[in-house]
């Protein structure tokens, strides 16, 4: 069981743990373990469950809570979080505004970009709340940029400079190095910043819409596509959009269509 640095939990606090998956109970009452028992076997676990979720108390503070994968084999890993709380980022990480946080492969999260006046890139592991600074960084140092999956790393595009220049380039983040590749920047079809971005069922990044032009401020309704195999942009032959937007949501639906949205 871990808990994030930043949010101590008790080690007495009493656990209890509830299988879930596509079966029928044998017993409905939960299990527990005190949370310093790192490390126990659970043989009372159904080894049918797919989940598990934990809820733990201690005399004084508020319950946590989360849910975890169970693997085929090996050890069960749970994050546990404070209910109806936050945990404050530790002070390595700092304030910042104008940053993205965003999910990417391997159940990790990104927290890219922002002012202070140009934070480090921080990366967290929601399966043992792990936070770590990534190396090498951002080639680029930017603001109101896109983060989404690419392949088997992330993919940052577009954004602001420091300075205050609307970038035209994209950044990739490797899980397996930890890092970004500075070499091999990813030229864009445009400037583009305060825009959307999605991944599409192939695998592709969408961006949309956003900031742009000569002087950084015309609303876009150009859309582009990159690839993460081929690492290369396409915007001939993509749709634009009906009315330009800064700042739209963009959601792939279930169907595969992307709804562009306000």
């Amino acid at each position: 069981m871990y808990v994030p640095q930043a949010c101590a939990a008790d080690g007495s606090a009493y656990a209890d743990y509830f299988a879930l998956g596509d079966f029928d109970p044998s017993s409905p009452l939960p299990t527990g373990h005190y949370l310093s028992d790192v490390g126990v076997a659970l043989p009372e676990i159904d080894p049918r469950a797919r989940a598990l979720m934990v809820t733990a108390n201690e005399p004084s503070g508020p319950p946590w809570e989360g849910v975890g994968p169970v693997p085929a084999t090996g050890d069960v890993s749970v994050l546990l979080l404070p209910a109806f709380t936050s945990c404050p980022l530790t002070t390595p990480v700092g304030p910042r505004t104008g940053s993205v946080v965003a999910p990417i492969a391997g159940g990790q999260v990104l927290l890219v970009g922002g002012t202070n006046p140009a934070p480090p890139t921080w990366i967290a592991r929601l399966d043992t709340g792990e936070v770590d600074a990534v190396a090498p960084d951002l080639l680029t140092p930017r603001t109101d940029a896109s983060v989404t999956s690419f392949g088997g790393g992330a993919l940052v595009a577009g954004g602001t400079s420091a300075g205050g220049t609307v970038l035209d380039t994209g950044e990739v983040f490797s899980s397996a190095a930890g890092g970004f590749d500075q070499q091999n920047p990813i030229l864009l079809s445009e400037p583009r910043s305060h825009h959307g971005a999605v991944v599409m069922a192939s695998g592709q990044t969408l961006l949309v819409g956003g900031l742009g032009g000569s002087d950084g401020t015309t609303v876009l309704a150009s859309m582009e596509i990159v690839d993460p195999s081929t690492r290369t942009v396409r915007q001939e032959g993509v749709a634009q959009l009906a009315a330009a937007r800064r700042d739209p949501v963009v959601l792939r639906l279930a169907s595969g269509e992307i709804l562009v949205a306000g």
